[in-house]
C-alpha cells in the first residue's frame, strides 16, 4: 500500500463540502484557512496538516477516516491492516504515526 492519494483525498473533501452546501469561501472561514489553501487541498495539490484535517472534518461534520479512506469500499480499516502496512517502516516514523493515532483517539468522540 502506498501513500495517501492527494487527488482522491481532495475529491472526498470537495464532495463532503458540497454535500454540506458550503462554498470554499465559507469552509475556509469556518476553518480559519485561506480560500486558496482549501482550493489546493481539494485539487490535491496539498495535504492538510493533522490539525487542519481535524478542523476540516469537524466543520464538515464527517469523520477523519471518511476523508482519508475511500468510503466507496466496504472494507473497514482494521488494526491488523494498519499493523501490516507499517511493520517494515522506519521506527521513528512509526512513533510519529502512533502519536498521530493517539491525538485522533483523544478526540474520537468529537468526530
Amino acid at each position: 500500500m502506498g501513500s495517501l492519494d492527494s487527488k482522491a483525498f481532495g475529491a472526498r473533501v470537495r464532495r463532503a463540502r458540497e454535500a454540506s452546501n458550503l462554498t470554499q469561501e465559507r469552509l475556509a472561514e469556518m476553518c480559519g484557512k485561506s480560500v486558496a489553501h482549501i482550493g489546493h487541498i481539494e485539487r490535491g495539490d496539498r495535504l492538510p496538516s493533522l490539525d487542519a484535517l481535524y478542523i476540516i472534518a469537524r466543520e464538515l461534520k464527517v469523520s477523519v477516516d471518511s476523508l482519508m479512506f475511500d468510503s466507496g469500499t466496504n472494507e473497514e480499516p482494521s488494526f491488523n491492516t494498519v499493523a501490516s502496512i507499517i511493520q517494515d517502516k522506519d521506527k521513528a516514523k512509526i512513533r510519529t504515526f502512533m502519536g498521530v493515532v493517539r491525538v485522533l483517539a483523544d478526540h474520537i468522540d468529537e468526530m
